[in-house]
């Protein structure tokens, strides 16, 4: 391939020699070199051709010129006054050796329009077929814009549009620079403001077979008396993010795609992202076009790396657990587990017996052969003997009755009474509605397939007899007459009770006493005889009752 060039004597050092070149020097390369010389990618398919001006011509491209503003330009075709393809180490002469001719990392470049003040405009497009999958169009530009003071409409510009179709793009598909405004961070040189090289990214992912268009346009200032030009360049790279593997330590490290500049979400902005703990089911994206309007977000899943550790545990009753490891792997991946108790093993599935009755975490460990890994954790219950109690000493038809197991809140509990499920639950409380003898059965699944039972019969006193028999023995009379026989009066207990408080009323409802033991003794000396009243309150658990009766004191 031929390749010629109308600048000034250069030299050019590259991988496979030295080039040079005064006034019109002929390089004969071969294409192949070059092109891999210019490029970061292979295609799955052809390529564009002289996308990025590699064969230092306008090969494949198409001009057009006319004047400014508005855009006008009826003339077709390349036009070397103002289309010009630049090469060397050289800086545009207006820039203050701020803006290098060719486009950073490569070798050719465009530059579109040039310093005539004749109200000018110019073209230049490329259309192609986006070649294979997962690419980004990188466009480059940098702006030369000489500040005529007109009104926005007539100002010196550049701007360039990406198109498919119809078919809406992801990324900076259009840019537009006009002399004067204040968005650009330009530089300014007197009165001609530079916009140095710039780098925006078009998302091709999911193109494949797609037509596309890049348009870049340069106008002078309407009036005539202000230039405006660009240099220009195009680059096609590849999307994917890489990640081969894990490192030693089992952490991971994601590779931007080259020559690209983003922003990982962790918020970092170096090219190689370090994970510490990766995750099989997490989305990670490196965000390109940062900072600007038209950003957009590269997604990397490295689920094809990390296994994805689970395991199903299945228990007995008598604490042997079966875990079963349905994990995702790759072939030749390591199980370690660690049973809670101790114990570890290596195989990929596990039967465990646990020596004594608890709640156990159960961690798997599994390593894959690209020092990928990944953990999952969970628990099992190796149940105890469940037992009841029942929380009143005496069960009356008129009392509800508390239950209680005495295994730990969090188990799967159920009560039947009479072989009925009526209660769930660590506790439960049922108010009988008929006397007699009940059966009552606690239930107890640790959700791992381990049901064990307690039962135990209940004997629920009938109303009547609750009634009388419920409280304390009192007498209806005594005589403190200091003879030693019936000197006091108190409660008599047949059964053990919380708490008893016996309180004494005279004949014109008077307390004249209150405990467990009157003696005949009020506040005021001894009691005259006589009849008086008394209420006795008892508690048993959360269960309390009051009795009122009469007493006759004899002297």
């Amino acid at each position: 391939m031929l390749i010629y060039t109308d600048f000034k004597c250069f030299s050019i050092r590259i991988s496979f020699g030295l080039l040079r070149r005064c006034e019109k020097l002929v390089i004969v390369v071969v294409s192949l070199l070059l092109f891999f010389i210019n490029s970061n990618f292979v295609f799955g398919q052809t390529a564009p051709v002289n996308f990025g001006f590699e064969s230092g011509t306008f090969n494949g491209w198409t001009g057009a010129t006319g004047q400014c503003c508005p855009m006008y330009m009826p003339n077709t075709g390349i036009d070397t006054s103002r289309h010009l393809i630049t090469s060397g180490n050289y800086t545009d002469p207006y820039s203050n050796g701020l803006i290098s001719v060719v486009a950073p990392s490569s070798l050719f470049s465009a530059r579109l329009g040039n310093d005539n003040n004749s109200a000018e405009s110019e073209a230049l497009d490329y259309a192609f077929v986006v070649p294979s999958d997962s690419l980004l169009l990188k466009i480059h530009f940098a702006v030369l814009l000489e500040n005529g003071l007109h009104p926005t409409v007539k100002q010196p510009r550049f701007s360039y549009t990406v198109t498919s179709g119809n078919l809406p793009l992801e990324g900076c598909t259009s840019v537009s620079v006009i002399a004067g405004e204040g968005t650009p961070d330009y530089i300014f040189n007197g009165d001609i403001e530079l916009y140095q090289w710039q780098t925006r990214i078009v998302s091709l992912i999911n193109r494949q077979g797609q037509n596309i268009t890049i348009h870049f346009e340069t106008g002078d200032c309407g009036p005539g008396g202000h230039f405006g030009y660009a240099y220009v360049d195009c680059e096609l790279l590849t999307a994917s993010i890489n990640a081969v593997g894990c490192n030693a330590d089992g952490s991971l490290n994601l590779i931007a795609p080259s020559g690209i500049d983003g922003i990982w979400h962790t918020g970092s902005t170096n090219d190689t992202l370090h994970i510490a703990n990766p995750d099989a089911n997490a989305e990670y994206f490196y965000e390109i076009n940062s900072g600007l309007d038209c950003t957009f977000k590269l997604y990397k899943s490295v689920n094809h790396l990390i296994p994805s550790a689970v395991f199903v545990p299945v228990g007995n009753c008598a604490g042997e657990f079966y875990f079963d490891n349905i994990s995702i792997a790759q072939t030749g991946s390591v199980s370690t587990w660690n049973f809670g108790d101790s114990a570890t093993a290596n195989g990929w599935n596990e039967l465990h017996q646990y020596q004594q009755p608890g709640n156990y975490t159960i961690s798997l460990l599994v390593s894959a052969p690209n020092y990928c890994r990944s953990e999952y954790i969970d628990s099992v219950q190796f149940l105890p003997v469940p037992h009841m109690e029942f929380s009143n000493l005496l069960n009356c038809e008129t009392t509800p009755v508390q239950f209680e197991s005495n295994l730990t809140q969090g188990m799967n509990s159920s009560w039947a009474i009479d072989n009925i499920i009526l209660y769930t639950g660590n506790t439960a409380t049922h108010l009988f509605s008929n006397p007699g003898t009940h059966l009552i059965t606690l239930t107890v699944d640790d959700g791992n397939g381990c049901s064990l039972q307690d039962s135990e019969t209940i004997e629920i006193i009938p109303r009547e007899v609750c009634d009388d028999n419920l409280f304390p023995f009192l007498p209806n009379a005594f005589s403190p007459n200091g003879d030693g026989v019936n000197e006091f009066f108190s409660p008599v207990s047949f059964t053990s009770f919380d708490e008893i408080i016996m309180t004494i009323y005279n004949r014109f409802g008077q307390v004249i006493y209150e405990g467990k033991v009157w003696n005949g003794y009020s506040r005021n000396g001894m009691s005259p005889q006589g009849v008086y009243c008394y209420t006795l309150s008892c508690k048993s658990g959360n269960i309390s009752r009051q009795k009122t009766g009469l007493v006759s004191l004899v002297r």
